[in-house]
């Protein structure tokens, strides 16, 4: 029962211990971008479009990235909410009898989602390596 009590402390001091070096890493990052961001940020890098050579060292700013970014997440989340809507009233099984489509689709749905996506970006890269697509 001692033996019990004494793992238990060793494994809560280690467990104490990742959560500084994590947390301790994650401030170090955030720290790292804000010290050498803050001083090179003003609104008008927020507010300006880009120019010719922007990337050069020449004026403009990142407001059609910025707005880009924007309408790509809401475009994809709308599509992503009215989609699911329908497929999720569809999978009920009140709604399609409990139907070999359903039954179906509702098996790959959960085999999609205990896969992480990680797999799904190494098999995406090795689909564009074999066709020879730039990303």
């Amino acid at each position: 029962m001692e033996l019990r009590r004494v793992e238990e402390s060793i494994f809560k001091v280690l467990m104490i211990l990742s959560l500084l070096i994590v947390v301790g890493s994650l401030l170090g990052v955030i720290g790292t971008i804000l010290w050498k961001g803050l001083p090179v940020l003003s609104i008008d890098m927020l507010t300006k479009t880009a120019e010719g050579g922007y990337y050069l060292g020449k004026g403009g700013g990142i407001l059609g990235a910025i707005a880009g970014s924007l309408y790509l997440a809401l475009g994809g989340t709308a599509l992503a909410f009215f989609l699911s809507i329908g497929i999720a009233f569809y999978l009920q099984k009140e709604y399609s009898g409990g139907t070999r489509l359903s039954n179906m689709t509702r098996l790959s749905l959960d085999i999609l989602w205990g896969t992480p996506s990680i797999v799904y970006g190494a098999f995406g890269f090795a689909v564009m390596m074999y066709f020879h697509m730039r990303a």
